[in-house]
């Protein structure tokens, strides 16, 4: 783990939102690390219950395509529109394409 990522992860165990969407996306991607869908969904769903939008709109992603959880159809529509509420683009665009 470089210093960065180290820093990374204390902020997020600490709470913040975007640390937090961060290592999800590190994980959920492989990005700097071995991929890993279920840690990934751990990260998103911490950012997203303190009202994170991007990460709201990964944690609906992560529903919609059963990665790191079970699939659930109800739970990512409900993820998502948060998201779409809070004005994320892409998050309007995969409702109006999805459901």
């Amino acid at each position: 783990m470089n210093d960065l990522e180290y820093f990374s992860l204390r902020a997020a165990e600490k709470g913040n939102a975007n640390e937090q969407f961060e290592m999800g996306y590190m994980y959920a991607c492989g990005v700097g690390m071995t991929q890993n869908h279920t840690k990934g969904f751990e990260w998103f769903m911490k950012a997203a219950n303190q009202g994170h939008a991007e990460a709201q709109y990964w944690l609906g992603l992560m529903y919609h395509n059963g990665l790191g959880t079970t699939q659930n159809r109800t739970k990512s529509r409900e993820w998502i529109t948060k998201s779409a509420n809070q004005g994320n683009a892409e998050a309007k665009e995969f409702l109006n394409d999805n459901f």
